[in-house]
């Protein structure tokens, strides 16, 4: 189900959207070409699709419903997964500001991230690592290496892996929060997180004190990956090239999840995006950019 929710109070205005998988069919294996979804292998070429299921190898999402699970294991096996926006679910970057972007997300071994990124080929894909100019700003949590301290990762600046918080739980929500005129246009992000626990429920919000007000290191108007004010444009270019290249900025929802064996299934249940903005359209049937999501 996608929910849209519009919201102008004294001169704000508050556009929120919910993406919870509830709307696909179930399956194994077959969340490619549902309702706009793209999937493409992250490095073994025989890398199996996602899972759309209420359930796998006994995990279920925080509210039961249906969630996006990835239960394969192997070398190089990983899939990523992107959503790009429509006019049914619409997110605007061209005017900058505050956006937060909420999911729900169950660790594993080799690691999920989420985040927003580029689609620099058009393809509809976002094969960060893979392609050199895909890629943005992500959120990844993983067991190796990292023992599950989550890490922030930019474009162009260094990774921050941080050493105040440990997800402890299998499911967490983590919010980044963006604001796009900080630091001159370079932006900034911060980052909030609670866990869950299937006896108590969700926690209390925490903001993880390492991941506060970080430079994000954008550069409005370069038209790559480390651009947002290209958006608007963006889906325009799209929808009339006839090569089916986007050759402006296109910052997406992105989402990298791998497994191994002796791990849990990584699952992702769902996505929240709010904008605040004092000057915004909102018309539901104007042209706004892409926005993808990716899951590997």
């Amino acid at each position: 189900i996608l929910v849209l929710a519009l919201l102008a109070v004294a001169g704000i205005a508050q556009v929120e959207y919910t993406y919870d998988f509830n709307g696909l069919n179930e399956g194994q294996q077959n969340l490619n070409g549902q309702d706009g979804w793209v999937t493409h292998y992250q490095t073994a070429g025989t890398s199996q699709d996602f899972d759309v299921a209420y359930s796998c190898d006994g995990l279920l999402s925080p509210d039961e419903s249906i969630a996006v699970f990835y239960p394969y294991g192997g070398p190089g096996v990983g899939r990523t997964a992107t959503h790009k926006a429509d006019n049914n679910f619409n997110f605007n970057f061209t005017n900058g500001g505050i956006i937060d972007l909420e999911f729900d997300v169950c660790r594993n071994w080799w690691g999920v991230f989420v985040g927003v990124g580029y689609d620099a080929d058009g393809d509809g894909n976002i094969l960060d690592g893979m392609v050199d100019e895909d890629g943005g700003v992500k959120l990844l949590i993983k067991g190796s290496e990292n023992d599950n301290y989550p890490s922030l990762h930019f474009p162009v600046a260094d990774e921050i892996v941080s050493t105040s918080f440990q997800q402890q739980k299998n499911w967490a929500r983590y919010k980044l929060s963006f604001d796009f005129n900080a630091y001159d246009g370079a932006g900034s992000v911060t980052v909030f997180v609670k866990e869950f626990d299937e006896s108590e429920g969700w926690g209390d919000w925490q903001q993880i004190s390492d991941m506060t007000d970080k430079n994000m290191g954008l550069t409005p108007g370069s038209g790559d990956k480390n651009d947002y004010t290209t958006h608007k444009a963006a889906q325009e270019a799209s929808t009339t090239s006839s090569s089916g290249r986007c050759p402006m900025a296109t910052f997406n929802i992105s989402t990298c999840q791998t497994s191994r064996n002796n791990s849990p299934s990584t699952a992702l249940s769902l996505l929240r995006l709010q904008q605040h903005q004092t000057s915004l359209s909102l018309s539901s049937t104007s042209q706004v950019p892409p926005l993808s999501m990716a899951t590997s």
